[in-house]
């Protein structure tokens, strides 16, 4: 797998506008990870395809990033964010606790430094801030419900009503 990765990190070395980047589908989460890390500081737009399927570029990139943005959302990854268990009927798609509900956006919740999920937390945050950066530096769109008071404090924003 260190030679994958190698190799993954080369690809995304050469990569450039028209090229793409090969992933798993099942491994969306887990090879975005690695490949914001990789891809994270070059200026060019990021473009992948899934590996056995037909078609790359725009399609294929915006699924990457709507996978991904719905992985954010998972109520299993950790408990990073607040969140309201009732969810009405008509909105399930996935089990009912599947994905993190709360009225007004997503919020982090507040984490101990010594509790056994800080460190995943942290993990999880620290990729969703260089997700967030490559989406707006590829000028994408992304469903990922961040409530008002988190894009204040993300952006420094100061409230002035």
């Amino acid at each position: 797998s260190i030679v994958w990765l190698q190799s993954q990190r080369e690809n995304v070395d050469r990569h450039h506008i028209g090229s793409s980047l090969p992933l798993r589908r099942e491994e969306e989460y887990r090879v975005g990870l690695q490949l914001m890390r990789a891809h994270i500081n070059q200026q060019t737009v990021l473009e992948v395809e899934f590996i056995g399927e037909k078609g790359t570029g725009f399609g294929p990139t915006l699924e990457f990033y709507s996978l991904n943005a719905a992985e954010f959302q998972r109520k299993d990854l950790c408990k990073q964010w607040m969140c309201n268990d009732e969810m009405p009927e008509e909105t399930r798609a996935k089990p009912l606790g599947y994905y993190v509900r709360r009225t007004g956006g997503l919020y982090p919740a507040p984490l101990r430094q010594d509790s056994p999920c800080f460190d995943r937390a942290v993990k999880h945050f620290w990729f969703l801030g260089m997700f967030l950066a490559k989406v707006l530096q590829d000028n994408r769109l992304i469903d990922l419900p961040l409530s008002l008071p988190f894009l204040k404090l993300l952006t420094e924003a100061k409230n002035n009503e």
